[in-house]
């Protein structure tokens, strides 16, 4: 499983569990995952700059060890301790450039954005791929292949918007691209204090886990989460989850964090659409973040401007 982290610009791996091939086939409307997918995870670990294909407890003992910190002890066989790896910044673009540049069959096309797959007369294979640029420029792709790796929600909207020759959209004669969208749904659970904070927090706070790639920390490239064991699973017919563990500081500290957090997003998305530095400025200004605070059962208010 790789899922990307927002922001971080960092990959967060964790290998299949045990029995994956078989996982949730006690959920209706699910099936068994195809097989002989482990060789392209090995590949993926490659490209990410992950380490070592090895998430066992008994492998990374000694570098948990060295670095000072501590699985849980869990008893009972109902949760798991699941190991986590952290890729650098892998910037593909940067780090693949030259590869790309010299592979032969390949060329790449930057900010060219697909418009539309055109499919033949009976709809049963794909002529070419239509492409647009933001300046206006447009052209076509025709190859003997087309692979439509866009993400769960482009790759259906790809399919609808490609309705030229099925006005329901390709591939869509049963009405059903796009209807089984899924989420990753989370909620907060309970609050637990850590008896020893430098044994367990490194390994378990996610936010420090999505901290570290931000600020280029070579401190630790782990992270763990619980998780309910296969059998568990199977026996609660329940799906997988990953249950982690967020700091959240006394109410003061956790506010002033909460407003400081909210201008640096709104700093930072402004490089992201176009925005100019004024603009947030006086934006920030005219809106600025507050929140509420409970002191002694009264609620003050507080905002960057004081």
């Amino acid at each position: 499983m790789y899922r990307w982290m927002p922001r971080a610009a960092a990959f967060w791996a964790a290998a299949p569990t045990a029995g994956a091939d078989g996982a949730g086939l006690w959920i209706p409307s699910t099936s068994r995952r195809a097989p002989g997918c482990r060789p392209y995870y090995r590949h993926a670990h490659t490209l990410l700059e992950l380490g070592p294909y090895e998430y066992s407890e008994a492998y990374w003992q000694s570098e948990l060890a060295r670095q000072r910190v501590s699985l849980f002890p869990i008893q009972g066989d109902d949760m798991v301790n699941v190991i986590n790896q952290l890729s650098p910044l892998t910037r593909f673009g940067q780090v693949y450039l030259t590869r790309l540049a010299q592979a032969p069959k390949l060329r790449v096309f930057l900010n060219a954005n697909v418009t539309e797959l055109q499919a033949n007369v009976t709809a049963s294979m794909v002529d070419c791929v239509q492409v647009a640029t933001l300046d206006g420029v447009r052209f076509s792709v025709s190859s003997k292949l087309v692979v439509l790796a866009c993400g769960g929600i482009e790759n259906a909207r790809l399919l609808l918007v490609s309705n030229g020759v099925q006005s329901a959209g390709l591939g869509n004669g049963n009405d059903l691209v796009g209807r089984y969208f899924m989420d990753h749904p989370r909620f907060r659970w309970t609050k637990v204090r850590l008896g020893d904070q430098r044994k367990y927090r490194r390994l378990y706070d996610s936010s420090l886990a999505h901290t570290r790639p931000r600020v280029r920390s070579r401190d630790l490239r782990l992270a763990a989460h619980l998780a309910p064991s296969f059998t568990q699973q199977r026996e609660a017919r329940l799906p997988n989850s990953r249950t982690y563990l967020v700091a959240n500081y006394f109410a003061s500290v956790s506010a002033t964090y909460g407003v400081l957090k909210v201008m640096w997003h709104r700093m930072h998305n402004r490089k992201k659409f176009g925005v100019p530095l004024a603009t947030v400025a006086l934006e920030a200004a005219r809106n600025p973040p507050c929140c509420c605070v409970k002191r002694r059962g009264r609620a003050s208010r507080c905002s960057t401007t004081g």
